[in-house]
């Protein structure tokens, strides 16, 4: 954590994935940081959006910094906005919806993202009392 509200994700897990991979695993980690300081949804500082305001792409092996906030702090329709509870719940898909209802990728086909990743600690199994990584 940089300050009370602002976190960096290390791009070190990163490194040689493709840019779908990337966005995924780095999308997953800061909604597990986000959960863990007790915040809803998150927003990513400086990276590259679309025209609509979502993330187009996390360079592979970049850190990335993140801005959190809790529910009633941000309206979570406002482009660029993460639900990291959907995000937590798998509910991270590519289909243009909007980002805080859903996580979305734009990065490339649908199929281009795997159904898992190669480590099952960026799986959250989560409860009423929150997720464990």
């Amino acid at each position: 954590m940089l300050d009370d509200r602002l976190a960096v994700i290390a791009g070190r897990d990163t490194v040689g994935d493709n840019i779908n991979n990337a966005t995924r695993k780095t999308l997953v980690k800061a909604a597990a940081m986000t959960l863990d300081h007790g915040f809803r949804y998150f927003q990513i500082v400086g990276a590259s959006e679309s025209a609509r305001g979502d993330v187009s792409f996390i360079r592979p092996g970049a850190d990335v910094t993140i801005k959190l906030y809790r529910q009633s702090e941000i309206n979570p329709q406002r482009p660029g906005v993460w639900d990291a509870v959907s995000i937590a719940t798998g509910k991270l898909r590519n289909d243009g919806a909007a980002p805080a209802q859903t996580a979305v990728i734009t990065a490339g086909p649908a199929s281009a993202i795997p159904a898992s990743t190669k480590s099952n600690a960026l799986t959250p199994k989560c409860t009423v009392y929150g997720c464990v990584w």
